[in-house]
């Protein structure tokens, strides 16, 4: 069982406030050296335990639930950034930001079949219900506002062009023309199978 499965007994929640973004600041967090963030208010200073994972200790109220699963999700996923960060390979942002919807969505459809295929609905399945569908919404709204399913069109737009430029070009190198009934067959009939 992984960190944040164990964290969360089973459930699929994603962490407050948790960002797999901040790469560098993420990685810290492996440091065995992460202090506990609390700071006395008499002195000022900050506390000198060590706490794995970032945050405040257990005297700092770091043994609640939903800090320790904080905890343990920023540990899980900088484990897995340090274990697959040579397998990285960048990606648009908005592409990125579409897979990310996704995702939310899968994980949010297999809460929904669980509940009904269980026939209840517990407090805990509705809180996770809950943030996960607020989660697909905020996602959602982001892919919408960025335009990402435009540019997917201008894109795949763009393609086409340029495939259909590299037809005519290789035709016309050849001596043929896509006036030619039988080259307009065979070039048709060979991207109808591209699309299958």
């Amino acid at each position: 069982m992984s960190r944040i499965s164990a964290a969360t007994d089973g459930q699929a929640e994603p962490a407050d406030g948790f960002d797999l973004l901040s790469g560098p600041k993420l990685m810290s967090h492996l440091n065995s050296s992460s202090r506990c963030t609390a700071t006395s208010k008499r002195t000022g200073k900050q506390c000198g335990q060590r706490v794995p994972g970032g945050g405040v200790c257990g005297w700092h109220g770091g043994s609640a639930r939903q800090v320790r699963r904080q905890r343990e999700a920023r540990l899980a996923a900088a484990e897995a950034v340090a274990m697959f960060s040579d397998q990285y390979v960048p990606r648009d942002p908005g592409e990125a930001l579409a897979a990310a919807a996704v995702n939310a969505d899968q994980v949010l459809r297999s809460l929904q079949q669980r509940v009904e295929r269980s026939g209840e609905l517990r407090a805990h399945d509705l809180d996770a219900l809950r943030t996960w569908m607020e989660l697909v919404s905020r996602l959602s709204k982001a892919v919408l506002d960025a335009g990402v399913d435009e540019r997917r069109v201008r894109i795949a737009e763009q393609q086409g062009a340029q495939v259909a430029a590299a037809i005519r070009a290789i035709l016309s190198d050849l001596g043929h023309s896509l006036s030619d009934r039988r080259v307009l067959q065979v070039v048709s009939t060979r991207l109808r199978e591209l699309q299958a």
